[in-house]
């Protein structure tokens, strides 16, 4: 039995995905000011369920422990 083409659905994933430009844009985008955060202000809270905060950006960083 052979298959036709309307038999056929393709509901795999693509063999070379790609990824969209604007998500690395806004992950790269992120990093930079996350890292800018961490040099520049000295201000940060206590640890609150395991997450730090910027005082100055309202940024929140994993405490990492």
């Amino acid at each position: 039995m052979t298959k036709t083409a309307a038999d056929v659905v393709c509901l795999d994933a693509p063999k070379n995905p790609r990824v969209a430009v604007g998500d690395v844009l806004k992950t790269f985008r992120q990093t930079l000011a996350n890292q800018y955060c961490r040099l520049v202000h000295g201000s940060i809270s206590r640890p609150v369920a395991g997450k730090y905060r910027c005082w100055q950006c309202h940024r929140e960083f994993e405490s990492g422990w």
